[in-house]
């Protein structure tokens, strides 16, 4: 005995339209199709970037935690080249 058998996708919207694209535009907030995405904030600054240890640097020295003149802001300087992927 020999049984074939086949699925066939369920065409929700248009051919062409992204399930949920419809309701994204209308502004429609479904939780069920917003499952398993990422919701991204607002975006924040490098902490790493050469402005912002120089900044902490000037905070460390001016609130004691760190003597002044062992570390200078040219010494901050970047050392590679980096590509975020």
């Amino acid at each position: 005995m020999l049984l074939i058998t086949s699925c066939e996708k369920d065409q929700l919207s248009a051919p062409g339209v992204v399930p949920g694209e419809a309701e994204i535009e209308q502004g429609v907030s479904d939780p069920l199709l917003n499952e398993g995405m990422t919701q991204l904030g607002k975006q924040l600054e490098n902490p790493y970037s050469v402005e912002n240890m120089r900044l902490a640097l000037r905070e460390l020295q001016e609130e004691g935690v760190l003597k002044s003149g062992t570390v200078s802001e040219t010494d901050i300087q970047t050392t590679h080249l980096y590509v975020r992927i």
